[in-house]
C-alpha cells in the first residue's frame, strides 16, 4: 500500500489550525514503520513489533466518499505498555492543546463507526472546543454495544459562546472514565470515517437560496479566481479555502460591503479544494473548487 500526504504550499498564518484535519482519513504519513493519518497522533509511536493500535483499511464509509477509514484496537498483553492502547488524538499524542480550527459556531460532531467490544469495553469519543486556548465546551458518546455495519454516532456540545478550535479524542476504552476503567479490558477494535460537525457543508449547497447571491469562476482554474458578491450577500467577514483533507491554504478577511475580490491560486496544488464563505453566524456558503495544472 503506498500512500502519499499532499504538500500544502500556501499557508497564510501558523497560527490557523485546520476544521478537523483529515477528517474522512485519506491521508496517511509514516510513524516508525507504521502508518498514521495525517493530522492525528496515536500510540504507534509506542509500538516497536508487528502489532500497531491504529491502521488502516480499505473500508470506506459511506461509499464513494474516499478509500480508507481508521481501524483502532487494544492489545491487552502489551499493558502496561502504552502501545497496548487503542487511542487517536487529533493533532500530537501528548499534547493537550486544540489541534484545528473551528469555523463558525458548531454545536454536534457526527461521524461513522464500527465496534466490536471485547469484556464490557467502551468506545469513547469526545470533542473539546477551545477559545484563545482555554476550554469552552466538552461533549462525549461512549458505546457499549456491539455495532458490525457502519452505523452514526452524535457528539453533542453543551451552549457556549465562543470558540475558535477544538480536539478530538477516540479510544476503543473509557478513557475519560475512572482510574479502574482507564485501561482496556479486551482486544476491542473500532472503525471510525467521515467525521464532521454540524456547520460542515459536506457537499455544494445548491438548494440553498443565498447561493445565486456568490459567483465564483473559472471553476477549474489554475491561476486566479474571481468572486462576486451581490447586494444581498455583502456582510461576508471570512473567506477560507480547504484542502481536500481539511487544511487551510488560505484565509481572509471581506471588505466591509466588498463587491468584489479575486485570489490566487497558481501555488495550489492539482486537487480538489473547499471554498467557504462565513460571517458572524457561521458558513453561508461553500463550494468545490478545482485546481487544474
Amino acid at each position: 500500500m503506498k500512500l502519499s500526504l499532499p504538500i500544502i504550499l500556501l499557508l497564510i498564518s501558523t497560527k490557523l489550525m485546520a476544521q478537523i484535519t483529515n477528517k474522512g482519513f485519506e491521508s496517511w504519513e509514516s510513524c516508525g514503520n507504521s502508518l498514521i493519518p495525517a493530522g492525528w497522533g496515536s500510540t504507534n509511536i509506542f509500538n516497536t513489533d508487528s502489532f500497531h493500535s491504529l491502521t488502516p483499511v480499505s473500508d470506506s464509509y459511506p461509499s464513494g466518499e474516499g478509500q480508507y477509514a481508521v481501524r483502532l484496537e487494544n492489545r491487552i498483553s502489551l499493558l502496561p505498555n502504552y502501545g497496548a492502547l487503542g487511542i487517536m488524538i487529533s493533532g500530537e499524542l501528548e499534547n493537550p492543546y486544540p489541534s484545528f480550527q473551528v469555523i463558525g459556531h458548531p454545536m454536534s460532531m457526527s461521524g461513522y463507526f464500527k465496534f466490536i467490544p471485547q469484556n464490557n469495553d467502551t468506545l469513547h469519543i469526545n470533542i473539546k472546543l477551545f477559545y484563545e486556548g482555554i476550554p469552552v465546551a466538552s461533549g462525549e458518546v461512549n458505546i457499549t454495544d456491539t455495532v458490525l455495519a457502519w452505523d452514526t454516532f452524535k457528539v453533542d456540545l453543551p451552549l457556549y459562546e465562543i470558540a475558535d478550535s477544538g480536539q478530538i479524542i477516540i479510544a476503543t476504552y473509557f478513557a475519560n472514565g475512572p482510574q479502574t476503567l482507564f485501561y482496556p479490558h479486551g482486544n476491542s477494535v473500532a472503525y471510525l470515517d467521515n467525521l464532521s460537525l454540524d456547520t460542515d457543508v459536506l457537499t455544494d449547497v445548491s438548494t440553498n437560496s443565498e447561493i445565486e447571491n456568490i459567483a465564483v469562476f473559472p471553476n477549474p482554474a489554475n491561476t486566479e479566481i474571481s468572486i462576486i458578491f451581490q447586494e444581498q450577500f455583502q456582510n461576508c467577514k471570512q473567506l477560507t479555502i480547504l484542502s481536500h483533507i481539511g487544511q487551510i491554504v488560505l484565509f481572509e478577511d471581506v471588505l466591509e460591503n466588498m463587491a468584489k475580490t479575486k485570489i490566487d491560486v497558481s501555488e495550489f496544488e492539482t486537487g480538489l479544494y473547499w471554498l467557504y464563505v462565513t460571517d458572524n453566524e457561521g458558513i453561508k456558503y461553500s463550494k468545490k473548487l478545482l485546481i487544474t495544472k
